[in-house]
């Protein structure tokens, strides 16, 4: 008996399992499957033939990590790849466009509808089933019981909730659609990558006003057809608070990327993400953190402002000017500050100064760029930070916009809460010469008292100071820091080798800057959305990062690895505490390939998916294998300038007739030069059977005999 109690199952950790395993389960988010219909547009679909698309096998979803799935999908050049993640990117767009079209996006690009769409897309948030349909007129999500439907006819748009028609408040409606839906962040490296000109040629439309017969605009919106525009312009990265649920990264401005906007953009995002793992683990593979230093930057912000508008200002110096617009009466600059609780006198030096006009202008940007400051938009531009002579109403309302910033915690307001509390610490602070000159991170924390122990990236943030002062990342390889502290020098020797033996940012390798810029960017983004409340604001808890040419730069190390890089990276930064993640991998490495079960490869071969024809076990496979399973490599292994050569020197070999191109001595070099040992041995016999009575082929036996010690 007791034997049979000792065998017999605990209830109570059954139950925890089970419990467990429904945690985990209600902890994914994964996109099913496209299903692409025969009456889409031609256009749209490019290669693409109607038909299913199938991402990932549900037995794979918890194989990675909790609450992240990954997948691939795999092809040659011209299979259809970027053709349909396209047809996702475009499905994710007309979404944005329909659920959006009526609130305020100031800052952002507006968004077209784009039509000649007809496709399905299958997705999973836990256990629960939902669909995104998308026809030629008809934008319709359903998940968990709940169903939102945009219809445009006749170039109005009738939208319904769970089957009913509505005149509700679209921003509620938005608020409902993120809870059920997910935000897609794609990034692409690509040179010819989404170039705005070839999308022109896809019919979009806008929600515009109407005009009556003399061209007045009217009350009543209706869906505009353009005749020009790209609607791809407007998904790239913009100011609407991530309402719209998809970003394309990096920007690219009539298809060009600024490389040098890239690298500031990364380097302030990095900052945080650095500082945070610096004694636990390495973002940048290889490296460790030594330290970041802060250098004082008043131009940054003189370029924020209209020059005309300064040169108007009767005083010479920057600082000078802000001080003259605050001290006149009803300034606004006087309100944003007593706003926040700060004030300003002629005491100041042009830091502290320089700090409280950036404030103003930051307020000002945010109540022009953000439609959850809509309401202030009156107030004007960031130039309107000089105006003064205003009325008690005016100054009222600029009073109460810096009292919601300073009352709220989200991205949209870090800057400004960085300002603040750099402001206030200064205040109490004697020395305020000393920002002038460049400052570690360490060094300035520890001189106002900034508490760095932080428990998270987003927490880090707040601890950096604002865009005024500008960041430069120094790096040393993890080998030489080890190295260095394992010594037996004295402490100030190593701090001096420590300081001999660091780089830049900008002096890592492409292929490391590149992991850098790819991962940076995905994180920076999701913190950003991680920030926004769930109940007061769009806000998204699923994500779809799509990663298109993964290896561009990369060493074949560097895409042997990536794959787990990025995991542990979302794992450390607890990221998949915060979102379940879907990771949609488009690559041409064998390297990602050998990470990824086979249920969740997506493999297209002239635009069709011909994933049911591939039988290879993918997970851990041999990469020779990959190459000519998974890859389409139906001519073999070598290149293809080798490949003729032999064929050609084989076929020479074996005739008996004349060649012009060969003889017996450049075909010896030929065969020296092969490097696969099986091929160069059957070479070697086929040589000896046309040559072997010759001088020259017994010479060639007697010098490779000395090579290899034999003798002769």
């Amino acid at each position: 008996m007791d034997e049979i109690l000792e065998n017999m199952p605990d209830p109570y950790n059954t139950i925890e399992q089970e419990i467990e395993e429904e945690c985990k389960r209600m902890r994914t988010f994964t996109i099913r499957k496209i299903v692409v219909h025969d009456t889409c547009d031609e256009k749209i679909l490019k290669i693409i033939k109607p038909g299913e698309y199938v991402f990932t096998d549900s037995r794979y979803d918890h194989f990675f990590l909790e609450g992240v799935t990954v997948c691939s999908v795999v092809g040659k050049n011209g299979c259809g790849k970027s053709s349909l993640i396209e047809i996702l990117f475009r499905m994710v767009n007309n979404l944005g466009a329909m659920m959006l079209k009526e609130l305020d996006r100031p800052a952002a690009e507006m968004l077209y509808f784009i039509g000649g769409i007809v496709a399905d897309l299958h997705f999973s948030i836990g256990d629960k089933q939902g669909m995104l349909c998308c026809t030629r007129n008809t934008v319709a999500l359903e998940h968990d019981g709940h169903s939102f439907e945009w219809n445009k006819q006749d170039g109005k748009c009738v939208y319904r909730i769970n089957g009913e028609e509505q005149q509700k408040d679209e921003f509620e409606v938005a608020k409902n659609v993120a809870a059920h839906f997910f935000y897609l962040i794609s990034t692409n490296y690509s040179m010819q990558a989404y170039i705005d000109a070839d999308y022109r040629y896809e019919t979009i439309y806008s929600w515009q006003p109407k005009k009556d017969e003399y061209g007045e605009m009217l009350a009543d919106y209706e869906w505009h057809r353009e005749e020009t525009g790209s609607w791809i312009n407007s998904v790239f990265h913009k100011n609407d608070g991530y309402m719209c649920p998809i970003v394309l990264n990096p920007y690219r401005n009539s298809g060009q990327i600024d490389m040098a906007k890239e690298a500031h953009l990364t380097t302030n995002r990095l900052c945080a993400l650095l500082l945070q793992s610096k004694n636990e683990y390495q973002i940048v593979e290889g490296y460790r953190l030594v330290h970041i230093i802060y250098r004082f930057n008043q131009r940054y912000l003189l370029e924020k402002f209209d020059r005309q508008v300064l040169r108007d200002i009767p005083v010479e110096s920057v600082s000078g000017k802000f001080l003259y617009a605050y001290v006149q009466d009803n300034s606004y600059a006087k309100a944003i500050l007593d706003g926040y609780g700060i004030d300003a006198s002629r005491k100041m030096n042009y830091i502290e100064l320089t700090l409280r006009l950036y404030l103003v202008y930051k307020t000002f940007s945010i109540a022009n760029k953000y439609p959850q400051y809509s309401y202030f938009k009156p107030l004007g531009s960031v130039n309107n930070a000089f105006k003064n002579n205003s009325n008690k109403q005016e100054l009222q309302l600029v009073k109460e916009l810096a009292e919601m910033i300073n009352e709220r915690n989200t991205h949209i307001e870090l800057k400004v809460h960085q300002t603040i509390d750099l402001i206030r610490r200064l205040d109490n602070f004697e020395d305020k010469k000393v920002f002038e000159r460049v400052l570690a991170y360490e060094e300035i924390c520890g001189m106002l008292g900034v508490d760095t122990n932080c428990e998270s990236v987003m927490d880090r943030y707040n601890t950096l100071p604002p865009p005024l002062f500008q960041p430069t990342i120094y790096l040393i390889k993890d080998e030489v820091y080890k190295g260095i502290m394992e010594s037996n020098l004295e402490e100030t020797e190593k701090k001096a080798l420590l300081a001999k033996n660091t780089i830049t940012l900008s002096e890592l390798s492409s292929g490391e800057r590149q992991f850098i810029y790819t991962t940076s960017t995905l994180l920076y983004h999701s913190f950003n959305i991680l920030s926004i409340p769930q109940a007061e604001r769009v806000a998204y808890r699923n994500l779809c990062m799509v990663l298109e040419e993964v290896e561009i730069c990369f060493h074949p190390e560097y895409q042997r690895t990536f794959i787990n890089s990025l995991l542990k990276l979302m794992e450390r930064t607890k990221l998949n505490k915060g979102f379940r993640i879907f990771v949609i991998v488009v690559t041409h490495s064998p390297f990602v390939l050998s990470d990824m079960p086979k249920g969740n490869i997506l493999y297209l071969d002239n635009g069709k998916n011909v994933t049911s024809e591939k039988h290879l076990n993918t997970f851990g496979a041999n990469v020779n294998e990959l190459l000519c399973q998974s890859f389409f490599l139906s001519g073999g292994f070598m290149g293809e300038f080798a490949k003729q050569r032999i064929e050609s020197l084989v076929n020479y070999l074996k005739s008996d007739k004349p060649n012009e191109e060969w003889n017996a001595e450049n075909a010896k070099e030929l065969i020296e030069l092969v490097g696969d040992e099986v091929i160069q041995y059957q070479l070697r016999q086929l040589y000896a059977a046309k040559f072997g009575g010759s001088e020259s082929y017994r010479n060639w036996i007697a010098s490779e005999a000395r090579r290899l010690g034999m003798g002769v």
